[in-house]
C-alpha cells in the first residue's frame, strides 16, 4: 500500500450523499457560475458596458490592435457579466427549471436569501430527482468559512 492511501482528501465545494442518490456522494453546484452556463437569454453583456459607459467605443476600436486595451474591454465585460448574475440568480434559476411544478426545498427564501447574501459569498445547491417524503443527506464540506 502507498503512503497516499491514508492522505486525507479535500473537497473544494460542499457534497451531498442522500437515498434519492444511493448515498454516494456527489458535489453540489455553486449557484451563480450555474446561472451563466444554463441562462436561456444572456443580455449581450458589450452593449451593456458600453450603455452604461464601462467601455467606450474608442476602447473597442483599439482593442483590435492594442492588447492592453483589450484586456481592459474583456475585464469590464466580465466583470458586468459577474455582476447581472450576482444580483439575477434568483430570477435566472426558476426559469431554467423548466419543470411544470418543480419541488424546490426552501424556494419561499430564495427571494429574501437575493436581498441578504454577501456577494463574496457563494451559495451551492443540488439538483436531482426526489420522491415525496422526508429525507435524511448528508453534506461534506472541508472548507472552515462555512
Amino acid at each position: 500500500m502507498a503512503d497516499d492511501d491514508f492522505l486525507p482528501t479535500f473537497y473544494t465545494t460542499p457534497r451531498i450523499a442522500s437515498q434519492f442518490n444511493g448515498w454516494h456522494y456527489k458535489d453540489m453546484r455553486e449557484i451563480v457560475p450555474f446561472c451563466e452556463d444554463n441562462d436561456l437569454d444572456p443580455p449581450d453583456f458589450l452593449t451593456l458596458c458600453l450603455k452604461e459607459g464601462k467601455v467606450s467605443e474608442q476602447d473597442l476600436q483599439l482593442a483590435e490592435v492594442k492588447e492592453k486595451k483589450k484586456l481592459k474591454v474583456n475585464k469590464a465585460v466580465e466583470d458586468r457579466k459577474n455582476q447581472y448574475y450576482e444580483e439575477n440568480w434568483s430570477k435566472l434559476i426558476m426559469k431554467i427549471i423548466r419543470f411544470r411544478n418543480p419541488l424546490v426545498a426552501n424556494a419561499h427564501m430564495i427571494t429574501n436569501i437575493t436581498n441578504q447574501i454577501d456577494a463574496k459569498q457563494k451559495i451551492y445547491f443540488h439538483i436531482d430527482w426526489v420522491k415525496p417524503g422526508r429525507h435524511t443527506f448528508l453534506i461534506q464540506h472541508d472548507n472552515d468559512e462555512i
